[in-house]
């Protein structure tokens, strides 16, 4: 059944030709030298019948590998019924021309971070843990992080489920751009002719026709054969890699060689020098997967494995535990000891002319085959205590894949794979990578997207290079970035910050997207570590006359995209005024922000932002809020200059107190809780924002019918009102008296409302209700009469007094003596 899966951009969007192909010099692989198989005489190793070759005549199975080279044919490419991607290639393909294909034809958005999900086919068994754990976990981090997803295409076992997966976030999300490329075989995908065909135009059919030279008949189209898998259709591009055999899996390391390329390219969209991350995620698996495992570590991409998947996996997880007192010398603990692939290659390079040269040559390849078998030699003694065990558990493994290798195991014959296989199994446990592989347990509640980005920066911090230079800080900056968009604050306090901000550059960056992003965990951090908001949103002259000191500030917060559509919902949105020639529900003076604070709290709070210092102190002046002699100050020119001169550390100060303010008040009318508590736990009185938080979010309470969102509201007035009564309680405890004045003074930061004028508005009523409450306003109806003596005689002259217009209330009547 084909996905109706769309693909990360329209046909539209990418444009290219057949010429703009063809300039990549892409080819692929056709046999056309028949070596005889050893089973069935008429079939070549490429599993394809004699009759299709050109050179009919039986030839040397051992000079196969090099006779398929002798044929290569244009490469293919187009679009499957699906609207993915695919293109055909050799899997000898330069990994330059391979990157343009991917970034200058496909046009594929700039990743920042590659995730490789290798493992579970053939034996591969779905659990619900694996489910709700892994497959949501990963595929969250992926649209989260603007990821590239890489696997093998196949619609089999653990790349079946996350094509599933991938499936249901684009039926969530029509527009979801989420980035999956299946690295497969040619050879190995059923019907590959059929499918690659169907949605191509008839040019493109007629030169796919012509190399249309598989050894599949009619009778064979519904037939799955060994080596073969259909094609898992919910992927957005395919690499199909040719090596000019059928039937056929083993891609070599050529995934893991792309993604090693694409995170170390620099490309030209990037500003900084950082390498794209890149991870490798184990489920399940055999063999195979083992052998991946060792060619991402050889290429420093940090793995990480999941333990209770089965197989391979476990296997992994379960010699890592074990072999973690492996034996070594503190100074031999971070040197990586290879095996002896390298030493293969090594030797097996052309012959070179003369015989100085030659002598020479072999001398290297003495030298490195040398160093080799001493570097296994001494894997060989790192884990001698365990070999055996690890051996026959790995033999194991090996029967269950694959019933050859237990009749040779039957037959005492020596198994080749087994001691390759436990070659590379030492490789990836030695001491100097294991910090490369994380493990990660299903059974755990810890989040799976902070075990990959811990095993990112474990990685990280291992590579060698100089942390204070360029590149290092930009690769720090990656990795927050990175962090931020799966918010992951505990990893990133650990590996990014370090309780310091040096480590971070532009920070202001970073701090408006954690506010315009609603990731409070790390506004906290970046305001524990120092980083002031007023220098991020004001200019250095905050009391200047000509500056709008509050355009950054608007312009950032208050968009029409995170008032229409931010999350969580705000009803913000329903008290601004929308006019005929500006209809977008965003703020964009001050003048306006002060208005719809009017509307949601009350017009008895005053104008709380203006456009400049002269702005705010003759609106002061104005409503009778501060004296006149200040603007008299304030004319006279050397005063100004003096005054800029001995109080720019009060201007400072101010700038902060008032940042603080805004932001919590932004936080609240935007309806981000969280964010909300954190700049609370910043600002120095805190009962007056915590009655003006619940009087705003009754206002938005009103506003909504019904749901969920009716009910947070609800919890969130309960949560500030006693946070409110909490504090005035504490203050009641410590001093009475002060704590009466807390109710009634005005606030001059808040546009001169008093506790009690907000919470009487915003019905509080249980804050009314508390002791320095009720004593506040009992000061207020007595005013100035001593309310301490308030007895029937008190009364009694009270009303004399009265009756006689004041005549004899200053004899009779006992009033409240000065405090100092």
């Amino acid at each position: 059944m084909v996905s109706g899966t769309r693909s990360v951009q329209s046909q539209a969007e990418i444009d290219f030709s057949k010429e703009d192909f063809d300039k990549l010099g892409i080819k692929y692989p056709v046999c056309q030298t028949f070596c005889p198989a050893e089973v069935d005489g008429d079939t070549c190793k490429c599993k394809r019948k004699r009759s299709r070759h050109r050179d009919r005549a039986p030839h040397d199975a051992k000079k196969w590998e090099s006779a398929i080279r002798t044929d290569l044919l244009p490469a293919h490419y187009g679009r499957l019924a699906n609207d993915a991607w695919f293109a055909h290639l050799d899997i000898e393909t330069e990994l330059k021309k391979v990157e343009k294909l991917l970034f200058e034809l496909w046009k594929l958005p700039e990743p920042k971070l590659i995730i490789s999900i290798i493992g579970g086919a053939k034996f591969f068994k779905l659990t619900d843990r694996l489910e709700s754990n892994f497959i949501k976990g990963i595929v969250s981090v992926a649209e989260k992080a603007n990821s590239w997803i890489v696997t093998n295409g196949y619609q089999v076992g653990i790349v079946q489920l996350v094509g599933q997966a991938l499936e249901k976030v684009r039926l969530r999300n029509n527009d979801s751009k989420m980035i999956a490329i299946g690295i497969c075989k040619w050879g190995s995908v059923k019907n590959v002719h059929k499918l690659t065909t169907i949605k191509n135009n008839a040019k493109n059919k007629r030169r796919i026709n012509r190399s249309d030279d598989s050894d599949e008949d009619e009778n064979s189209h519904d037939i799955i054969r060994r080596g073969e898998c259909h094609l898992e259709m919910n992927h957005t591009h395919y690499l199909m890699l040719d090596d000019g055999r059928y039937r056929y899996f083993n891609s070599k390391d050529f995934r893991t060689k792309l993604c090693s390329y694409i995170a170390k390219k620099p490309i030209q969209k990037k500003q900084s020098k950082a390498q794209t991350p890149a991870v490798t995620i184990v489920v399940e698996g055999g063999l195979d997967t083992i052998a991946n495992i060792y060619y991402d570590l050889k290429n420093n991409i940090p793995v990480v494995i999941i333990n209770g998947s089965g197989r391979a996996a476990d296997f992994l997880s379960r010699w890592f535990s074990y072999a973690k007192n492996v034996e070594t010398d503190p100074k031999y603990a971070e040197e990586v000891y290879g095996i002896d692939e390298l030493g293969t290659n090594l030797l097996s390079q052309e012959p070179i002319e003369t015989k100085t040269q030659k002598k020479s040559k072999n001398r290297v390849d003495v030298h490195a085959d040398l160093h080799l078998d001493l570097s296994k030699k001494k894997l060989r003694e790192l884990f001698h205590k365990y070999e055996n065990e690890m051996r026959e558990d790995l033999r194991n493994l090996l029967y269950r894949d694959d019933d050859s290798n237990k009749k040779k195991a039957e037959k005492q014959e020596p198994d080749t794979k087994l001691l390759d296989t436990l070659d590379q199994v030492m490789f990836c446990l030695q001491p100097g990578l294991r910090s490369q592989i994380t493990v990660y347990n299903l059974d755990s509640d810890n989040d799976l997207s902070e075990t990959i980005f811990e095993s990112i920066c474990k990685a990280y911090n291992k590579s060698p290079k100089d942390k204070t230079n360029k590149k290092g800080i930009d690769e720090r900056s990656a990795l927050l970035d990175l962090a931020m968009g799966w918010n992951c604050i505990y990893v990133a306090k650990e590996f990014v910050f370090q309780n310091s901000l040096d480590n971070i550059q532009d920070r202001n960056k970073y701090f408006i997207h954690a506010l315009t992003h609603n990731l409070p965990t790390f506004v906290y951090e970046f305001l524990k570590l120092g980083l002031n908001p007023a220098d991020v949103f004001f200019s250095k002259t905050f009391a200047s006359r000509q500056n709008r000191r509050y355009k950054t500030f608007i312009d950032t917060l208050y968009t029409n995209d995170l008032i229409t559509n931010g999350k969580p919902e705000t009803h913000l949105k329903y008290f601004i005024d929308v006019s005929e020639q500006d209809d977008r529900t965003c703020v964009v003076t001050v003048k306006k922000l002060n208005s719809v604070l009017r509307d949601i709290i009350g017009d008895y709070m005053y104008d709380l932002y203006f456009n400049t210092e002269d702005e705010e102190q003759d609106h002061r002046i104005k409503w009778g809020l501060t004296q006149r002699h200040e603007q008299k100050h304030r004319n006279n020119s050397k005063d100004v200059e003096s005054r800029m001169t001995s109080t720019t550390a009060a201007q400072a100060e101010k700038a902060s107190k008032y940042i603080m303010r805004d932001l919590f008040l932004w936080a609240i009318l935007m309806n981000r809780i969280d964010m909300a508590k954190v700049f609370l736990c910043f600002v120095k009185y805190r009962i007056c924002p915590a009655l003006i938080a619940t009087k705003i979010l009754k206002e938005y309470y009103a506003k909504t019918i019904y749901g969920t969102t009716k009910d947070e509201y609800e919890a969130n007035i309960k949560y500030f009102e006693k946070y409110a009564i909490d504090c005035l309680d504490e203050c009641n405890q410590e001093d009475p008296d002060r704590a009466c004045q807390l109710v009634v003074q005005q606030n001059e930061l808040y546009g001169y409302v008093t506790c009690l004028q907000v919470a009487s508005d915003a019905r509080d009523e249980k804050f009314i209700a508390r002791p320095s409450s009720a004593q506040a306003m009992h000061c207020i109806w007595f005013d100035k009469i001593n309310k301490k003596k308030t007895d029937n005689l008190s009364y009694v002259a009270l009303m004399f007094g009265i009756f006689s217009l004041g005549f004899l209330a200053s004899p009779l009547v006992r009033y409240r003596e000065n405090e100092k």
